[in-house]
């Protein structure tokens, strides 16, 4: 029997591909997990030119859209730091982190360290859903 990933599967932009210009945090979208069982969130790196920046993910969670505090780590699949991207060896890759919590409601903010240069980017994909097939 064939697996059917595309009617099960969602895609969510986290934070459009940026290119921030200084050192700082890039705020994400609120995605709502009540749909899906599983959420997770992968971060990418274009090009990367400064061999000392760290782009780490910083996982958020609520009840409520305008209230999202840092997850608990138990609360994720792997760990932020797990998931930073460093570097020049960052460039042009991707890292993921898993949302296992019971809040309703997620963000991924990226923490940008150090010299800001590069492009980066998250999106949310969220799998396992409670009613299918997804559009």
């Amino acid at each position: 029997m064939a697996h059917d990933l595309y009617n099960n599967v969602k895609a969510t932009v986290g934070t459009a591909p940026v290119s921030p210009a200084a050192t700082g945090t890039i705020t994400g979208t609120v995605v709502d997990t009540s749909a899906f069982r599983t959420n997770t969130v992968f971060i990418s790196a274009g090009a990367q030119t400064t061999t000392g920046i760290t782009v780490t993910p910083v996982v958020l969670s609520g009840t409520a859209t305008g209230s999202l505090a840092s997850c608990d780590a138990s609360e994720l699949i792997g760990t932020e730091a797990g998931a930073a991207l460093d570097g020049t060896a960052g460039a042009s890759s991707t890292s993921k982190i898993g949302y296992i919590g019971t809040d309703r409601y997620v963000r991924c903010d990226i923490i940008v360290t150090a010299a800001a240069t590069g492009v980066y980017s998250a999106q949310w994909i969220q799998s396992d859903p409670v009613k299918a097939p997804q559009s």
